[in-house]
């Protein structure tokens, strides 16, 4: 009888230390919102060019999205509710595939815990804490509604609300721990937005400026997987009727095939993402050749560019002029010769 009392207030105390474990949307905001920043940069002319977030993960190192950094010549930050701007030191590092820099500061912070995204459910509630058009601190919950990529590279697709300004901030699960990176939202659809693995960052701080992820199953091997060295070149919209056609080029130094690979399109005014396509291009590539690919988006009617002639409404009209971003997820290399760099934690 003592035996069995005694399993049973250790399985009541499981289940209620567990409970206690999961924080409230108010719990995560207060423990976290002094760790949250707002980021502006500035262009070669004093021009504000882009504002985002990001939030500390170390003492002296706050994480943001590349884009949100892109080509700055200052950067700035300041803590939630304080008035002054504080001056960023230099990035440390960025990959432009990944969306994802690191910035170091003077101004110490309290880090954030990042939590290893393999423990993340589809289904699972996530809160985003963030900058959306410049209104500070603004806190925002949902779930992860799917996983996208593989398992050499993913990101989650989340119904968390997020705009321009939210790029860069934390993505919290129901422990208070940071999984993602709030990194676009789709524009004019209802809660299509995206974040990138957070557990990323702890690959990316210890490497060179600009880098990006070369995969491997060992690092013994030589590298069979990849994801850089991959351009798309002299790409054109060939009617209004969602027709494209482009060229997968490859700059490695060894041929490649399955390119699994995002085109994104961004408006050129606000760089919003209008629409994306998720690809794969089976062919091989041989080193410093390119593939031509064709094929119709019917998502794409009523997208094209003005550029060609005054169409009419109905008829293909765009509604903002565009600028296509690839952003390559893996290929395969098809020899064994090295060339590559190896990742020390496979993604």
């Amino acid at each position: 009888m003592v035996a069995k009392i005694a399993s049973i207030f250790l399985v009541t105390l499981f289940i209620t230390t567990n409970a206690y474990s999961q924080l409230n949307t108010a719990e995560i905001y207060k423990n976290s919102k002094n760790s949250v920043v707002l980021i502006v940069s500035y262009d070669s002319m004093g021009i504000p060019s882009s504002l985002g977030s990001g939030f500390y993960f170390e003492k002296n190192k706050i994480a943001t999205n590349f884009h949100v950094i892109e080509q700055a010549s200052k950067i700035v930050f300041k803590h939630i509710g304080e008035k002054s701007f504080n001056e960023v030191d230099k990035i440390l590092s960025f990959s432009k595939n990944l969306d994802l820099a690191i910035l170091s500061v003077s101004k110490q912070g309290k880090p954030l815990i990042i939590e290893n995204d393999s423990t993340v459910d589809i289904g699972e509630k996530v809160i985003a804490i963030g900058n959306p058009r410049g209104l500070e601190g603004s806190v925002s919950e949902g779930i992860i509604s799917a996983i996208r990529g593989d398992k050499d590279l993913k990101y989650f697709q989340i119904t968390t609300p997020i705009s321009p300004g939210s790029s860069g901030g934390p993505l919290f699960n129901k422990n208070g721990n940071v999984i993602g990176v709030t990194t676009a939202t789709l524009k004019d659809s209802q809660n299509l937005n995206f974040a990138m693995p957070a557990e990323l960052l702890l690959t990316l701080r210890s490497k060179e400026k600009a880098w990006e992820p070369y995969l491997a199953k060992n690092n013994h091997l030589p590298v069979t997987k990849g994801s850089g060295g991959i351009e798309v070149v002299l790409f054109d919209f060939e009617d209004v009727y969602g027709r494209i056609q482009f060229s997968l080029k490859n700059t490695n130094n060894r041929p490649v095939k399955n390119i699994s690979y995002v085109l994104i399109f961004r408006e050129k005014r606000t760089h919003e993402v209008v629409h994306f396509i998720l690809k794969k291009e089976n062919k091989l590539i041989p080193s410093g050749m390119a593939t031509r690919v064709r094929f119709q988006e019917r998502d794409l009617n009523g997208f094209m560019t003005r550029e060609r002639s005054p169409y009419r409404l109905g008829d293909g009209y765009l509604t903002a002029l565009v600028d296509v971003e690839l952003r390559v997820l893996t290929y395969d290399f098809i020899d064994d010769s090295p060339g590559q760099k190896v990742l020390e934690n496979i993604l």
